[in-house]
């Protein structure tokens, strides 16, 4: 730009020189603040999220099973250690009585293994973390003979190391078929437990542990006695 003069003669202003160390410090400034940034970033990053504890059948197998006393469908208290004072137990887990799949395998085994257990001298018991009026649904809509109780919070599932959680898409494809796991879950949260059976015996011991990651599969009614008959 030009200046004006007293005398009225328009003269060209002089420009300022702009010197090399400045450029350079205002550069090393710039990064030093984009180093300043990352560093905040990572320093504040949250930690990844850790998966459930894997099912691991060498460190479940000959294991104390963990005793539990949970409210079954009609509110009454079911203690492991008690039913173990009467002989052995088989303990099922599954999901909910919202999941196809496990009344399916609850009818099966009302058919199919209750008698044959019976012959045998052992308790069936199936678990989920559904609310007690689930248990009762479940109980009532397959006509259910055995115990079926509600496990808050899924602590029995957790030390076992059977606790899965559906992913994101799962969940929204569940709640698009009306099913929302916060509500029908007694904790109010989204975990599960695998499909599992468990043969614990007299002693509270873990003899036999059968754990499905893939939820539409089942532990076989022949699969549990031949497990039942091995350790009995």
């Amino acid at each position: 730009m030009a200046s004006d003069r007293s005398d009225g003669v328009r003269r060209p202003r002089s420009r300022r020189r702009v010197r090399p160390e400045w450029v350079l410090l205002g550069i090393l400034g710039l990064m030093g603040l984009a180093g300043v940034g990352e560093s905040f970033r990572t320093a504040h990053k949250p930690p990844p999220k850790q998966p459930p504890k894997p099912y691991d059948p060498d460190w479940q197998r000959s294991k104390q099973a963990p005793d539990f006393e949970l409210p079954d469908a009609a509110g009454r208290k079911i203690k492991l250690s008690t039913l173990l004072k009467d002989g052995p137990v088989v303990v099922i887990w599954y999901r909910g009585a919202w999941c196809p799949f496990c009344n399916i395998a609850l009818r099966t085994y009302q058919a199919e293994l209750v008698p044959a257990l019976a012959e045998r001298g052992f308790e069936l018991i199936a678990i989920s973390p559904q609310k007690p009026d689930g248990s009762l649904t479940s109980a009532e809509s397959n006509e259910l003979t055995y115990s079926v109780a509600s496990d808050p919070g899924n602590h029995i599932a957790t030390a076992l190391g059977i606790l899965t959680e559906p992913s994101p898409d799962s969940v929204a494809a569940q709640v698009t078929l009306g099913v929302d796991l916060t509500e029908v879950n007694a904790d109010g949260g989204k975990t599960l437990p695998m499909p599992t059976v468990v043969v614990v015996d007299a002693a509270g011991i873990i003899r036999w542990i059968d754990v499905h990651p893939n939820y539409t599969t089942r532990s076989e009614v022949s699969d549990i006695l031949a497990a039942v008959d091995a350790k009995s």
